[in-house]
């Protein structure tokens, strides 16, 4: 799953939130936001009762959802008590060049998310997903 961090109305200029709106009738400009507490606490309350894992991969080079919104984003779910989550930091890669920009970072993600896989229980390549491991680690909370 690949969302924003954020309402689209946040993450674009105002006036592009008008013209949204214009164009797609079912944009609601207010919709769900994970920044939302009632859309966290819903979040996190689901996650935990079924047993969700979750895995955030970002990177310190993203521009178009940078870091910070991201470990602020992991914060927040830490505080609502998330209790199986993972953040994957990547060092030089920017949003739409993970798998693509920089070697370490794409062997990184790979790694790490094969070893989510594993810790998922569903299908995975063992050799990425043994190398992954050590990287794969609880979340904890990280000032920025």
């Amino acid at each position: 799953m690949e969302a924003c961090c954020d309402s689209v109305a946040n993450c674009i200029s105002y006036p592009l939130a008008y013209l949204l709106e214009s164009i797609l009738p079912a944009y609601k400009r207010r919709g769900t936001e994970p920044l939302r507490k009632n859309v966290r606490e819903s979040f996190v309350e689901i996650c935990n009762r079924y047993n969700i894992p979750v895995l955030f991969i970002s990177s310190k080079a993203d521009y178009m959802v940078p870091y910070k919104n991201v470990v602020n984003l992991c914060n927040l779910l830490y505080k609502a008590g998330l209790q199986d989550f993972y953040l994957t930091t990547l060092k030089s890669s920017g949003h739409d060049s993970y798998l693509f920009n920089n070697r370490k970072d794409r062997a990184l993600a790979h790694f790490t998310t094969h070893a989510f896989y594993k810790h998922c229980s569903v299908n995975y390549i063992p050799h990425l997903a043994d190398l992954g491991e050590a990287f794969l680690k609880q979340y904890e909370p990280i000032n920025i």
